[in-house]
């Protein structure tokens, strides 16, 4: 029973480590990049804008990647990160150019992503509304005034 228990381990890792053998060079065909707004959910498929300050997470997804590879970010505003995840925030408004580039296979591989980033607006207040405000922020004042 034991020899077949340790036989059964055995067959299980090997099978495992072939499995971990097995590995796809990243490539355009199976790799691709993307990136998520922390506070504008903004994405590489959606129609949310990308904010001003916001922090952005930026990520190679392979499909089934091995280790090894050097991952090299450029954010197209003079800065820049490495690894397969990436924090960053665009302190100005604009369209970048974000550059991954991956590199240790025959040669390196260059994905490049637009990102439109835009400022904060600040919500459009109406004339009502402004009114509205000042007559309770009056009304505040008066009855702190009374007390």
């Amino acid at each position: 029973m034991k020899a077949f228990l340790l036989a059964l381990l055995l067959s299980f890792l090997a099978i495992g480590a072939r499995a971990i053998s097995i590995c796809t060079t990243p490539s355009p065909f199976n790799t691709s990049i993307d990136y998520f707004g922390t506070s504008s959910h903004c994405a590489k498929n959606t129609t949310n804008p990308c904010l001003t300050n916001e922090r952005m997470l930026f990520s190679a997804v392979p499909s089934l990647g091995c280790e090894g590879y050097a991952y090299i970010w450029n954010f197209g505003d003079g800065s820049s990160a490495s690894g397969p995840g990436a924090i960053h925030t665009f302190s100005s408004p604009g369209t970048y150019k974000v550059v991954l580039t991956v590199i240790g296979g025959s040669f390196p591989i260059v994905f490049v992503l637009d990102v439109n980033v835009n400022v904060v607006a600040a919500p459009a207040t109406s004339p009502t509304t402004l009114m509205i405000l000042v007559f309770v922020l009056a009304a505040i004042a008066v009855v702190r005034l009374r007390t």
